[in-house]
């Protein structure tokens, strides 16, 4: 009587590891067979993220295109001739002696560009890779293009040349007396300063060249900018350009520390992700239920648009509350006209005039609040919020008179 009970837990430990390795057989074969998706401002990526495009308009020009990792740098197996250029198009990953040592590199001759302002590691308060992680796919595609011209140019390649998009893009102002192109604000997009026998150009962000932006609302018969022609202009005389590659190399950060999990080789990271999947499994299988089971309650669904949450935070950050403005009163405008039947681009007087009826305000009221007044322009953070409080409340009004 007292061998049965020991048998079947017998039979059920047996059981339970027969599926713990059954799982730690699939998790492995998971994490082995599965493709890395590829980082932002990747020269070979398609994602409207990518820099392929870019890549593909350079080797129509007769260009060799190549990428390298940052490490090459201090090897001292990157070298640069006079009609050569590197582009380091996410600095904010590499180090501060790899950046130092790549604008040393134009002393020589040729060209070295940024894709955003190089700071060292004490000053970096912004990554265009780390805001990567807010912008999907969907809203880098989707968003209006915020054209901005060339203004007062005195690079000479980027002379003669329309407007670009700049709408994931905001100017800088790089220190010391540099050329400058496409100012906006009281900064620019583009500068230039020479470097011994070579020159140094800065991008304001290396979203002005992303795949997504090349030709903005491309669905809608959007015309394409002038983004990928500044690209051409810039680095089509060169015999070769390399890109280094947008992610940092190994033990190299501008904050001097990494991850330690990532240092591991890829067969020590299977092991623990095994033996973790099996600690789960045995964890499940010793837990037992006491009392019935609690219904949990659902989580509070987040209000807004996620893209203007992100877009606007982005701007935030930069310190830029009249391009944030900007944002904030064109989503408004989209979701009114959509509301009210007025299509998606309708005359501003249509739609000041059906809102203040809707409203009860006065045309010059809403006027102000979904298209701005040049006398009054948004300078700072306050009336930032102030701005769109008062869009949000005439929003309110007009769904709620149109509910009821």
């Amino acid at each position: 009587m007292s061998g049965a009970p020991v048998a079947g837990s017998g039979r059920r430990g047996l059981l339970v590891l027969v599926v713990v390795l059954i799982a730690a057989v699939a998790i492995g074969g998971y994490l082995t067979t599965r493709v890395e998706a590829a980082p932002p401002f990747d020269i070979d990526s398609p994602r409207p993220d990518g820099l392929r495009a870019v890549r593909l308009l350079l080797e129509e020009q007769g260009v060799q295109v190549r990428s390298a990792p940052a490490s090459a740098i201090g090897d001292g197996d990157l070298a640069l001739g006079e009609r050569e250029a590197i582009v380091m198009i996410a600095p904010s990953v590499a180090s501060d002696g790899q950046v130092a040592a790549l604008t040393d590199l134009a002393g020589g001759g040729g060209l070295v560009l940024f894709g955003e302002e190089p700071l060292p590691a004490d000053e970096l308060v912004y990554s265009a890779v780390e805001d990567a992680q807010y912008l999907d796919d969907r809203a880098l595609a989707d968003e209006p293009p915020f054209p901005v011209g060339p203004g007062a140019c005195d690079i000479d390649v980027l002379e003669g040349l329309g407007d670009i998009d700049t709408a994931f893009a905001n100017p800088i102002t790089p220190p010391g007396d540099q050329q400058r192109c496409y100012d906006e604000f009281d900064g620019a997009h583009f500068f230039r300063r020479v470097q011994g026998a070579g020159a140094v150009v800065t991008l304001s962000s290396p979203y002005l060249w992303v795949n997504a932006r090349l030709q903005p609302r491309k669905e809608e018969g959007g015309e394409p900018l002038a983004n990928g022609a500044t690209a051409v202009r810039l680095l089509g005389e060169a015999d070769r350009v390399t890109f280094i590659d947008p992610v940092p190399s190994g033990g190299t950060f501008q904050g001097g520390t990494e991850d330690p999990v990532s240092l591991l080789p890829l067969p020590v990271k299977l092991a623990l992700a095994q033996l973790l999947g099996a600690f789960v499994l045995f964890v499940w299988w010793r837990s037992r239920r006491l009392g019935p089971p609690v219904r949990e309650r659902l989580p509070v669904e987040v209000a807004g648009s996620e893209l203007v949450a992100a877009v606007g935070d982005l701007l935030r950050r930069r310190g830029n509350p009249q391009r944030a403005a900007a944002t904030v009163r064109a989503d408004t405008r989209r979701v009114l006209a959509e509301r009210l039947g007025l299509g998606p681009d309708p005359q501003p007087a249509a739609l000041v005039g059906v809102v203040a009826a809707r409203t009860g305000r006065s045309s010059d009221e809403v006027g102000a609040a979904l298209y701005g007044d040049p006398a009054a322009p948004i300078a700072s953070a306050d009336s930032l919020v102030a701005l769109v409080r008062t869009l949000d409340t005439i929003r309110q009004e007009v769904l709620h008179v149109g509910a009821r």
